[in-house]
């Protein structure tokens, strides 16, 4: 990364690290996320949004494996999601990214975070972090995986339904890699 030669060049040691969800096939949303009511009945996942899209084909991933996604389908203009259900789980105003986007896109399945000088700087955001778990508490409000649901009245058709969670203070749920 340039960012490395640049910091690197004037003596300071920085090293680029990739932070993801510690669950298997976890995703997670970066701030400001509301928590409505909710009507599932999973203790983990309580909260549940329906996909308003078909899973896509990615390619395969660094692993070898097939990769499917999601979005961006159902982030559609002025970064909205469009939900098929009474979401659960809204995304209000975010916190500003790069450019000038008020309100980025904020679901990820990863993030970049630069280690320097043993502090953790996020350049997404210009914000700087004692911990990992520092950075989790003020980036992620929750973290969710994709279900797939046959529908009940036609076996060919295929619903996905966000299963989401909130990101609670006592854990942490994030890795750097």
């Amino acid at each position: 990364h340039l960012w490395n030669y640049i910091v690197n060049y004037q003596g300071v040691v920085s090293d680029w690290k990739e932070v993801e969800p510690i669950g298997v096939g976890e995703f997670f949303f970066v701030k400001n996320w509301q928590f409505l009511s909710t009507e599932y009945p999973d203790a983990y996942y309580p909260y549940s949004n329906a996909i308003n899209t078909e899973k896509i084909y990615l390619g395969v991933n660094a692993n070898g494996m097939d990769s499917y996604g999601f979005f961006p389908k159902i982030r559609k203009e002025n970064y909205k999601y469009e939900w098929l259900n009474t979401p659960e789980v809204v995304d209000l105003e975010g916190v500003p990214g790069q450019g000038n986007i008020a309100n980025p896109y904020s679901d990820f399945g990863s993030h970049y975070i630069v280690l320097m000088n043993g502090k953790l700087y996020d350049p997404s955001y210009g914000l700087k972090y004692n911990t990992l778990k520092d950075w989790e508490e003020g980036s992620i409000d929750g973290y969710y995986i994709v279900e797939e649901v046959l529908s009940p009245n036609d076996p060919e058709k295929k619903y996905y339904y966000l299963r989401i969670r909130e990101n609670l203070p006592e854990t942490q749920d994030i890795k750097i890699n």
